[in-house]
């Protein structure tokens, strides 16, 4: 039986919300991330997954301070629960954009996601996919589902359940189709462990 990556309703309504905002934004520089999507989502001695190389649980403060953004740079939703940059950020493999969100409980960074609108079936086949090969080469055996959730058939079917993967701390990484599957968005999201570090539940 597949493994089934959950998506709630109200998560599918942020992130067309977030898309929608974003639209809005004019477009702006990278700010120092891999222009390889995927080196963003996992450690680099490939054992744990990561976003964007921030330590979980890092205040929001902290967060903004590490990627050099100001106010103006963001947008807060939820109560200032989610962070989002007000520009899409551009990747070169796959060449694609993206808007790259933070989510934090109590402050301290727990999850990240990148949105890619692709805009049309075609361009949704053609990310996938070299996401798929880059996958294949570089990274251990999905936890949940295979890689041929985003083969071409599969997305061009519309029926992509996506595909998960679980380091070592438990952190996990997924990539998923949200509904409504004719938006041709796709997420990929990275959420740390459950529990901080002893160091960090000390401070």
């Amino acid at each position: 039986m597949k493994f089934a990556i959950r998506k709630t309703v109200y998560f599918s309504f942020l992130i067309i919300t977030v898309i929608f905002i974003a639209g809005c934004q004019s477009k702006s520089k990278d700010i120092g991330r891999s222009p390889t999507l995927l080196d963003n989502v996992i450690s680099r001695d490939g054992k744990v997954y990561e976003f964007e190389h921030i330590p979980w649980f890092m205040k929001r403060e902290d967060v903004m301070k590490e990627l050099d953004l100001k106010e103006e740079d963001i947008t807060l939703l939820q109560d200032g629960d989610t962070m989002k940059i007000s520009h899409t950020i551009p990747f070169k493999k796959p060449k694609t954009e993206a808007t790259v969100i933070y989510n934090f409980d109590d402050n301290q960074l727990v999850s990240g996601t990148y949105v890619i609108n692709a805009g049309s079936e075609d361009e949704l086949v053609r990310v996938g996919t070299e996401l798929k090969k880059t996958l294949e080469d570089f990274f251990p055996k999905p936890a949940g589902n295979t890689l041929e959730e985003l083969s071409e058939e599969v997305l061009r079917s519309g029926k992509s359940s996506g595909v998960r993967w679980e380091g070592e701390d438990h952190s996990s990484f997924d990539i998923s189709i949200p509904e409504p599957k004719s938006e041709y968005i796709m997420t990929l999201s990275v959420h740390g462990p459950k529990e901080p570090k002893k160091s960090l539940q000390d401070e």
